[in-house]
């Protein structure tokens, strides 16, 4: 396996939350073929979307990068 290769930067994911649809920018982001990982602080916790083909389909929360970047490498291995 693989380790992701976070990039730091502005990018702007899509997210499907309760209520619709929102654009929201997260701080860091890997990407592999389709897929695209992206984690962000809010407050302090730390949050991980996955998104395939530019559809969100996980998402996690977490006490800090590392653990969330632990929980990208982890669905990335059964992706």
């Amino acid at each position: 396996m693989t380790a992701l290769r976070w990039m730091e930067g502005k990018w702007v994911v899509g997210v499907h939350q309760s209520g619709g649809f929102q654009r929201v920018t997260f701080d860091e982001q890997a990407t592999v073929d389709n897929r695209a990982y992206s984690i962000k602080q809010q407050g302090a916790s730390w949050v991980l979307v996955r998104a395939v083909d530019d559809v969100d389909d996980r998402y996690g929360v977490f006490g800090s990068a590392d653990a969330a970047k632990q929980q990208a490498e982890a669905w990335e291995h059964v992706a």
